[in-house]
C-alpha cells in the first residue's frame, strides 16, 4: 500500500468513526430524553397500555345431594393484590407495614412460605419445616437453592440473605421477618410490571372497606354480576382469558345488570348466557 492508498484508507476510517460517534451520541440523548424528560409520561402510558393475563375459574354452580340439599356452592372472595404499576412513589416496605398492620388488625393472614419462625430471645432463627417430612424438606432445599445458598445454611443464615438482599437493616427482627417472608413470597410468585402479587387470599369484606379507606387496593374475583357492580370502583369483565371490559369512575356507578349485559355482547359479539352469574 503506498502513501496515497494508505491516505485514503485513513479518512474512510476516520469518517467511519465520526459518523459511528453521531450515530451513538443522537442514541444516548434520545435515551436520555425517554428516561429523564419524558419518563413519567411513557410509564403512564405503559400503565395503561399493558395487558395482563388472569386465570380465573369458572363458577361450577351449587352442587346438592339426593335429597336436594346443597353440599357445596360458589361463593365471592376477596384477593389483597399489589400492582407494581400501579403502587406510585410510595416506600414499598413502608407500604407493606401498613397493609400488614391492617391484616392483622382484622385477624387477617397473608402468604408467606418462608420456612422460619420468629426470632427467639437471643435474636437467632430457627426453621419451622419438619425433620420428618419429606414435603418440608424437598421446600426447604428449594428455598435455600432459590436464594443461592448452600444446603448446610442456617435459618439466621437465610435471613442474614434476606435482610442483605431487601436492605432490611433498620427495620426490628420481627419487622425483618415479616418483611423477609414477604419479598421471599414476592420472589416466588415473580412479582414484576407484568405480574401481580397476590398477598392474602380470602379476606373479609370488612378487610376489604378499611384497605380502600387506606388508599391501598382489593381485588374481588366473583361470577356474580350485582356483586360486581356493587362493590370496588373499577370493574373486569373477561371473556375467554381475555379482558373485554374495564370500567371505572362515574360509569361504575351509575352501572346496573342491564348495561353490563348490553355493554358485553356489544364488545364480545356475544350473547350472555348465565342467569347465575346473573342472579347470584
Amino acid at each position: 500500500m503506498n502513501q496515497d492508498e494508505h491516505k485514503i484508507m485513513v479518512r474512510r476510517m476516520a469518517a467511519l468513526i465520526a459518523v459511528a460517534s453521531v450515530l451513538i451520541a443522537v442514541y444516548v440523548l434520545r435515551l436520555i430524553f425517554l428516561q429523564l424528560v419524558n419518563g413519567e409520561s411513557f410509564k403512564a402510558q405503559a400503565t395503561n397500555t399493558t395487558d395482563y393475563n388472569f386465570t380465573v375459574t369458572a363458577a361450577r354452580g351449587d352442587i346438592v345431594d339426593s335429597a336436594g340439599r346443597r353440599i357445596a356452592a360458589s361463593t365471592t372472595s376477596y384477593n389483597v393484590v399489589l400492582s407494581k404499576l400501579l403502587m406510585g412513589d410510595e416506600d414499598l416496605d413502608t407500604m407493606l407495614q401498613k397493609v400488614v398492620d391492617l391484616l392483622e388488625a382484622h385477624g387477617e393472614s397473608w402468604n408467606d412460605s418462608l420456612l422460619i419462625g420468629e426470632p427467639d430471645a437471643a435474636g437467632h432463627y430457627s426453621f419451622t419445616a419438619q425433620a420428618d417430612s419429606t414435603s418440608d424438606q424437598k421446600a426447604l432445599a428449594a428455598m435455600k437453592d432459590s436464594l443461592g445458598l448452600q444446603q448446610y445454611a442456617t435459618a439466621d443464615d437465610v435471613m442474614e440473605k434476606l435482610v442483605e438482599d431487601y436492605k432490611l437493616e433498620n427495620y426490628s427482627l420481627h419487622w425483618q421477618r415479616v418483611l423477609g417472608g414477604i419479598h421471599y413470597e414476592m420472589q416466588q410468585q415473580a412479582f414484576s410490571n407484568v405480574n401481580n402479587f397476590v398477598m392474602a387470599e380470602n379476606v373479609s369484606e370488612v378487610t376489604v372497606a378499611t384497605i380502600k379507606e387506606n388508599s391501598l387496593t382489593a381485588m374481588m374475583v366473583t361470577h356474580n354480576m350485582r356483586d360486581a357492580i356493587a362493590h370496588g370502583n373499577r370493574l373486569i369483565m373477561m371473556n375467554n382469558g381475555q379482558v373485554v371490559l374495564n370500567i371505572s369512575g362515574e360509569e361504575k356507578k351509575n352501572l346496573t345488570v342491564e348495561d353490563l349485559l348490553m355493554k358485553f355482547e356489544e364488545v364480545s359479539g356475544e350473547e350472555f348466557a348465565s342467569d347465575k352469574a346473573l342472579l347470584g
